[in-house]
C-alpha cells in the first residue's frame, strides 16, 4: 500500500478525522482526554452525562483501530509509556485537505 493511500484511509474515517482536528487545536492528548472528546462530541451531550461504558467503547476503538490506522499513515505519533498521542509533520502537511472532507 502505497504513503498517499494509507493517508486517505486515515482520513477516510470521521472520528480519525476529529482525532486530528482535536490535535491540532491540543498539540498533544493523552488517549483517555481524546476518548472523552469523541464521546463528547457524539453523544452531543457533557462527559457526565454519558455512561462510561460509551467512553469505554470510544477508548477501545481507538486503542485498537483509530491510532493504530493513523500512525500506519505517520500522521500521528502514539506513546504508549505515557499514553501521549501526536501530530506528526506529516499531518500538517495534509491539513489542507480539510475543506474537502465531510
Amino acid at each position: 500500500m502505497t504513503a498517499h493511500t494509507k493517508v486517505l484511509i486515515g482520513l477516510a474515517n470521521s472520528r480519525r478525522r476529529f482525532v486530528l482536528h482535536q490535535l491540532r487545536t491540543n498539540e498533544s492528548m493523552t488517549l483517555s482526554a481524546l476518548a472523552d472528546d469523541i464521546a463528547v462530541h457524539e453523544h452531543d451531550q457533557p462527559l457526565a452525562d454519558i455512561a462510561a461504558k460509551n467512553v469505554r467503547q470510544t477508548y477501545i476503538s481507538l486503542y485498537h483501530t483509530h491510532i493504530p490506522t493513523l500512525e500506519s499513515a505517520t500522521l500521528v505519533q502514539y506513546d504508549q509509556s505515557v499514553e501521549k498521542v501526536s501530530l506528526t509533520e506529516q499531518a500538517k502537511a495534509v491539513e489542507r485537505y480539510d475543506d474537502f472532507l465531510p
